[in-house]
């Protein structure tokens, strides 16, 4: 929450993005013998969204690996809509043609706007962990979650939930039809 503002003021992100997304490469290169349906995810800056050529340089770097782009799933937050989301449904579309699977990180975090899942192209979509925030106690968060995710689904998007803590969440997640979950409950 500090650092990663710092970079992309001072468009370190770039260089650091671009660095990880190399790192991932060679490891799938690595351990693509040993895991053979592998996909990795890769959180990359909005910053990148204003790179005209930004998916034929991640592009690049999986040619130099000789990597699958289907091996990777993109991360970029819904807040990048924000900016401007006619950009942000060109860049999809882009990674999509390219091979990538994309996936729309931190969904709810924001003001999540369902105009903006009908038209990116996109894989995922891992819900905040803001959603579970009331979960506990709150049938009406219940209901939305659930919503959000039958939603998802009908739009041919796989979901994922963060920060998943307890049994109970992980339970609930599991009975509204989540394929998926993170946090600190698993690991």
């Amino acid at each position: 929450g500090k650092f990663i503002p710092l970079f992309e003021r001072n468009r370190f992100i770039v260089k650091l993005d671009f660095y990880i997304m190399d790192q991932v490469c060679i490891k799938i290169k690595q351990w693509r013998n040993y895991y053979k349906d592998l996909l990795i995810s890769v959180n990359m800056s909005r910053v990148h969204l204003k790179d005209p050529q930004f998916a034929e340089k991640l592009y690049s770097i999986c040619a130099s690996h000789n990597v699958s782009p289907s091996n990777i799933e993109i991360e970029i937050t819904e807040s990048a809509a924000y900016e401007s989301l006619e950009t942000l449904v060109t860049v999809f579309r882009e990674l999509k043609e390219y091979g990538f699977n994309i996936s729309i990180d931190d969904f709810g975090s924001g003001y999540s706007s369902l105009n903006m899942l009908k038209d990116l192209p996109a894989d995922v979509l891992k819900i905040d962990r803001a959603f579970l925030a009331e979960t506990d106690s709150n049938k009406r968060a219940n209901d939305i979650l659930g919503h959000v995710i039958r939603m998802a689904s009908s739009l041919g998007m796989h979901t994922i939930c963060e920060g998943i803590e307890t049994d109970e969440q992980a339970k609930l997640l599991g009975g509204l039809g989540c394929e998926m979950a993170q946090g600190s409950y698993f690991a």
